[in-house]
């Protein structure tokens, strides 16, 4: 069954971060390349949430610019704006003007990787939250609410607590009277008196935290962001899987979409799979188009597939022309292994489709499935694959 609703706190500044907020929001801090907020999206969109809202403020426009009403697998992404910024407790009566149900907190600038098994237990309480809780620890530590034990699945403050909150809760709609149009903050000032009310539980999990609060700690997960996540994708190429080959495609007008790739996306997307594109475009290297036209048509082709409500995540590309012997055109595994490395994928549940045999030594050569592309919709052959 669906969850109806999950929030993420994105609306502060990051000032431990100095120069690096200064024009760019904390949680929109690239790692890879790729949003920082991006990767937790994903993850919280494995959890089948019906609406994911952002609650923002800080530089708001960037995040309504990039993920508002955007899909991420089966959730709606909505942006929240506050009209003045009042932390992390005044932040919630934005989303209290929107819905009235239980729902999920989640911290804009932090990843704890639960599973959806784990996201569940959550909901088994008869308190007004249930906050996830990891093992305190020197290198990633949240300073709010930390020092924590559990006593009778109740939450109590203790000197000795090695338990700290992970920037993941579940609120009870009741929450919603505690809440007013006011400067507060809801580690600080509210879940503390909820807490010695005995009105909070806890729960501990052995996964991985992080957050992106310091410099160093960015630098760290710039290497590491992949042992956080795990995520299961359809890697596919592109000219003879997606677009008919007419040779170096790269003009709108010679790009023809093959039956049934939109509605195999979507497919896709709904069993919560990853979509990345693995290709190579030697007509970059040989000098028939160029970055900026290759780009523009992959720009149009998640045109058409956002008017059929799905996307592809990613595009992994090599340039170059066959002579250079670049490290990175298929059928050598460069552009697939680095996909697994930046995005956290697992290589087990993932798989390849291309129409041709560089595409399948480099899926041999990755440890992925490989599968020819048929002669028929590409939504019937993935049916029969996933």
């Amino acid at each position: 069954m669906m969850n109806s609703y999950a929030a993420v706190l994105v609306g502060g500044k990051g000032k431990r971060l100095g120069n690096l907020t200064k024009k760019t929001p904390k949680p929109l801090i690239k790692i890879n390349n790729k949003e920082f907020l991006k990767y937790l999206l994903y993850l919280i969109s494995t959890y089948d949430f019906k609406k994911i809202f952002l609650i923002c403020n800080y530089k708001s426009n960037f995040f309504f610019k990039t993920f508002h009403k955007k899909i991420y697998f089966n959730s709606q992404i909505i942006c929240l704006k506050e009209k003045s910024a009042n932390d992390t407790g005044g932040a919630l009566f934005e989303l209290k003007k929107k819905i009235n149900s239980n729902f999920f907190l989640f911290n804009g600038d932090s990843i704890f990787s639960l599973s959806s098994l784990n996201i569940n237990k959550l909901k088994k309480t008869n308190k007004i939250a249930n906050i996830a809780l990891t093992e305190k620890n020197n290198y990633f530590s949240n300073n709010k609410l930390t020092s924590l034990k559990i006593k009778k699945k109740n939450i109590i403050f203790s000197k000795n607590g090695k338990y700290m909150n992970s920037g993941v809760y579940f609120f009870k709609k009741e929450i919603f009277n505690y809440i007013s149009k006011k400067k507060f903050s809801l580690e600080n000032d509210l879940l503390p008196v909820l807490i010695k009310n005995k009105k909070v539980q806890g729960m501990y999990f052995k996964k991985k935290f992080i957050d992106i609060g310091t410099k160093t700690k960015l630098e760290y997960i710039q290497n590491n962001i992949h042992k956080y996540l795990s995520f299961k994708c359809a890697f596919l190429d592109r000219d003879g899987v997606i677009n008919k080959d007419n040779g170096y495609v790269h003009k709108i007008s010679d790009f023809k979409i093959l039956p049934g790739v939109l509605k195999a996306i979507k497919y896709l997307k709904s069993k919560k799979y990853l979509i990345i594109i693995i290709t190579n475009q030697s007509g970059i290297g040989r000098g028939y188009f160029n970055i900026k036209q290759f780009l523009k048509l992959h720009k149009f082709l998640n045109f058409k597939l956002n008017k059929n409500k799905t996307f592809v995540d990613d595009v992994y590309y090599c340039p170059h022309h066959p002579k250079e012997l670049c490290k990175c055109r298929k059928p050598k595994p460069m552009l697939v292994t680095k996909a697994i490395k930046e995005w956290g994928i697992l290589k087990n549940k993932s798989f390849m489709i291309g129409d041709k045999i560089t595409d399948k030594i480099c899926a041999k050569r990755s440890k992925i499935k490989f599968f020819y592309k048929k002669n028929t919709s590409l939504y019937e052959q993935i049916k029969k694959i996933v």
